[in-house]
């Protein structure tokens, strides 16, 4: 038993850049899902609660390539004498590799490069192992960002490794520990979620768990009951005849021709279950958990081209192929939960692999194969010793955000976090709120965010700095509020700050959510002529093609750095073909793109367009690498 950091070499592009900008939330607290109206009422509860977009303080992760030097990533690994777990700290602590070392058999869907992609709540992504989502809907804050992780040992002297992290959206703490007791081909992970607030919160848990795709291979779960989303939105069915796999066994993704999922509802089971068979191997992967973890999932691509393009785009040409089971608190992704003030959840899940006759398992009927897969492997959760006290040590570092946090927490008298997080992890993007708390003062040019979580005093501390006069405080002051829904009170602060860049362009932002596009514009050009970065121009460009100033976006684009922001490329884009440059369109529809957004067409219409003008329409058809189309 043995729990080090190491390091694994993967071909990629891992920097991802942070876009300096606040994007605000919806303030639709919820969302509408449609539903078909045979669903019984019971599964509707909570059916579109808190899934609204939010989020501040995070920023934006939108800038990224799609190069191919090889790169050297961090891993905490944790090691018996028979399993090998292989973490990603820099990246949420995504499980990247799990190999029984007896069987020489990997157990996950192992991405042989690291591609960012545009897929997750602040856009960059990456496919593969495990993840670990927690908070809010589109996979987890943390996805692309270092979390701690700490190198334990119990009572019975066995290593293992606890990953954590503060979540400052709303206020949570959650930790990991994952364990690989001697003799065992089954890891364990044991989660806990505190709500260090006194007030009720949003909650959101989902596993997701990426195995290899095979044409054969079929997914098993301990129950028949499934919600899914047909033409008429939320459907209820039952498995293996629901109507979205048109007559065919549903268990069997290969059926789906374009992407799509299905949840599965409560299991008569001690332990709630999910299994991938693959028949050509004979054995399975098996995935269970403690009862709190209520629910499962699947996903696929589908085999339509579009899901082609994404598995590859995702990986490299046809080494991407994988499937997803999840397991989740809520009984699809579109149920939000509530988490009440202070309380604290948790569960073990445990991921092993299952010697089995998978190709009988693949040919008898639904309900028979759950039955005999599910008395093939013993699905129990060990009791752990405790953890043996003073002997964990940092290996890794996640971000500052929750020592801050608990040191507010020590000036004001409040009670602790639950979770230990070093001052030492304090670094450039929470010193200026460091300044602010122990000061009164915050520096100007502070490029972090910062919201008001009830009674943790921010605010007041912010209205107490604009009231001095401090020009930064009252820009993040109007920040706090716009987040809030206050516009006049937002917008009134920002009009004390100007001249200031991030002033004129959250100002810009509220014209144009109010349809005053012209008025945006020339308060973004205000903005670009203080800071002329490209997340200040790429935000200016989109405001000149809305107000159809297509020469002048033309002029401001015409000399892109080839790392400029994809975004940016693509406005150049639509420049070219309303100013009819289709030369230099052409040459744009050539590059190759990292940030488009799953089913995004903009880049075929744009060339559909160029096709038509050029005679090319019925010659040809949009090439690979631009066409993100899912049906």
């Amino acid at each position: 038993m043995n729990a080090y950091l190491s390091t694994i070499f993967l071909p990629g592009a891992p920097a991802v850049a942070e876009n300096p900008l606040p994007y605000f939330r919806d303030q639709t607290k919820n969302r509408t899902v449609k539903f078909e109206a045979a669903t019984p009422p019971e599964y509707l509860d909570g059916l579109g609660r808190d899934l609204s977009f939010r989020v501040l303080p995070y920023k934006m992760q939108d800038n990224y390539g799609r190069g191919r030097d090889l790169c050297a990533l961090k891993a905490a690994v944790l090691e018996n004498d028979i399993m090998v777990a292989k973490f990603l700290p820099d990246f949420g602590g995504r499980l990247y590799s799990l190999y029984n070392k007896k069987d020489k058999r990997e157990l996950l869907f192992c991405n042989p490069v690291l591609q960012l992609a545009n897929i997750a709540i602040r856009n960059a992504w990456i496919s593969g192992g495990i993840e670990w989502n927690i908070g809010r809907t589109g996979h987890t804050y943390h996805t692309c960002e270092p979390v701690f992780f700490q190198k334990c040992e119990d009572e019975n002297g066995e290593m293992f490794l606890r990953m954590f992290e503060y979540d400052r959206c709303e206020g949570l703490c959650y930790s990991i520990e994952f364990r690989l007791p001697e003799k065992s081909e089954a890891l364990y992970a044991s989660v806990k979620i505190t709500n260090t607030r006194d007030e009720a919160v949003p909650m959101y848990w989902w596993t997701n768990i990426a195995v290899r795709e095979t044409s054969d291979m079929r997914v098993l779960a301990g129950t028949d009951e499934m919600l899914f989303f047909g033409p008429q939105g939320l459907a209820y069915g039952k498995m293996p005849n629901i109507h979205i796999a048109q007559n065919q066994d549903a268990s069997f993704p290969s059926v789906f021709g374009h992407a799509n999922e299905y949840f599965f509802q409560e299991q008569a089971e001690d332990y709630p279950w999910e299994a991938a068979l693959y028949p050509m191997e004979d054995w399975f992967f098996a995935e269970y958990s403690t009862p709190e973890l209520k629910y499962r999932k699947m996903f696929c691509w589908g085999t339509h081209q579009g899901g082609r393009v994404w598995r590859d785009f995702l990986s490299e040409p046809g080494k991407g192929d994988y499937v997803e089971i999840q397991a989740g608190l809520g009984r699809t992704q579109v149920h939000g939960l509530v988490m009440p003030g202070g309380a604290t959840w948790g569960f073990t899940q445990a991921f092993t692999s299952v010697d089995a006759d998978a190709k009988k398992l693949c040919s008898i009927e639904y309900g028979e194969a759950i039955k005999q897969a599910k008395n093939l492997f013993s699905r129990k959760i060990p009791e752990f010793a405790a953890e043996k006290q003073s002997q964990a040590q940092f290996i890794c570092y996640g971000s500052g955000w929750g020592a801050l946090e608990a040191k507010r927490r020590r000036l004001c008298g409040e009670k602790g976090l639950p979770l230990n997080f070093p001052e030492a992890s304090i670094e450039s993007e929470q010193l200026p709120w460091l300044n602010l708390l122990t000061t009164g003062s915050l520096p100007d040019n502070t490029a972090s965010f910062m919201i008001n979580i009830p009674g943790s005093g921010w605010l007041e501390r912010l209205e107490k700095a604009a009231e001095n006069g401090e020009r930064e405080a009252l820009v993040h002051l109007g920040i706090m509020r716009y987040e809030n829904g206050l516009e006049k009170e937002a917008v009134e602060a920002w009009e004390k700050s100007l001249p200031h860049s991030l002033a004129y362009r959250n100002l810009s932002l509220v014209e144009a959510k109010n349809g005053n596009a012209q008025k945006a514009a020339n308060l973004m050009e205000e903005a670009t002529k203080l800071n002329k970065s490209e997340a200040y121009v790429a935000e200016y460009a989109e405001l000149l093609i809305k107000t159809e100033s297509y020469e002048k976006c033309w002029e401001l684009l015409s000399s892109l750095a080839e790392t400029a922001p994809d975004r940016m490329w693509i406005n150049r884009a639509k420049c070219a073909w309303h100013t009819k440059r289709l030369g230099e369109l052409e040459l744009m529809l050539l590059r190759k793109y990292s940030s488009i957004r799953e089913g995004e067409t903009t880049l075929t219409d744009l060339w559909f367009s160029w096709a038509k003008e050029t005679g090319q329409e019925n010659q040809t058809s949009p090439p690979k690498h631009i066409d993100f189309r899912m049906s």
